[in-house]
């Protein structure tokens, strides 16, 4: 079952006079506990068996009485949306084409260095606009309204199909000084720096490299999203580009170069 059909389907379903055995309507204003959904995946599917239907559904985010849709509060999809906004993330992809499974596929690595930089300069932007930009980076289509919204903020420049993220955005501060306070550098600037550091100092701790960076990220950062950047960038480091590693437990780690010695004493 592709999106369209689950489309036409949520149709039908909302447009039926009531809940039966075998369909049920719930708000989710707050999070559902795992084990509650089994029993009402497991209640729901009897049912539907007996009724010989296809399918069971438990559907989150409509409020039986009287019908409306309200969407759904909590750690659900739009949570998993915003995280990733705020790791400056790609957003995660859903595949509905097993009718029996939705597969998530969720990014941890860059895919386009000017989406991210636009995501440090621009924390204010829209979510269904950061939505929309991620289309563009991953060569996905766009609706009418979403380029109209990108292209009024200047967000994305070529012409359709071949839109790609907006490289200009100092337009959008005031002065050159200011802009030079927000800009943020490229990635490899500051993983030169950690690593100008080590080979100096040849250790360090996160609170070292807290020291190090944060005054020298993007005055438009919040002080959570700079921390927030520097442990991807040293995840990323350490997992990806294997230039440095970590010895001791999480918060009390001693940072290294990787081809340093691992039984140094701290």
């Amino acid at each position: 079952m592709n999106t369209e059909e689950l489309e036409i389907q949520f149709d039908e379903l909302f447009m039926m006079p009531s809940e039966t055995e075998w369909v049920e309507f719930k708000t989710a204003k707050n999070a559902i506990h795992f084990n509650e959904l089994g029993k009402y995946f497991s209640a729901l599917s009897n049912e539907a068996n007996l009724k010989r239907q296809q399918w069971g559904w438990l559907i989150l985010g409509v409020q039986e009485s009287p019908r409306m849709v309200i969407g759904t509060i909590g750690s659900g999809i739009k949570r998993i949306f915003r995280t990733q906004r705020d790791r400056f993330f790609p957003m995660p992809d859903y595949d509905f084409s097993d009718p029996y499974r939705v597969k998530a596929r969720l990014f941890g690595t860059i895919l386009d260095e000017k989406y991210t930089r636009l995501m440090t300069r621009k924390t204010d932007l829209d979510l269904w606009d950061v939505i929309a930009l991620d289309k563009v980076q991953k060569n996905q289509v766009l609706s009418e309204a979403e380029f109209q919204s990108l292209k009024s903020q200047k967000l994305v420049e070529g012409r359709r199909p071949n839109l790609h993220v907006s490289s200009d955005i100092a337009a959008t501060t005031r002065t050159k000084a200011a802009d030079i306070r927000q800009r943020a550098f490229d990635k490899n600037h500051y993983k030169k720096m950690v690593l100008t550091y080590l080979d100096k100092l040849g250790r360090a701790t996160r609170e070292d490299f807290d020291e190090l960076l944060l005054d020298k990220l993007s005055d438009i950062l919040t002080k959570k999203q700079k921390k927030t950047f520097v442990t991807n960038l040293l995840q990323e480091m350490r997992r990806e580009d294997r230039s440095i590693v970590s010895i001791g437990a999480t918060r009390s780690a001693r940072w290294i170069l990787h081809n340093s010695n691992p039984a140094i004493e701290f």
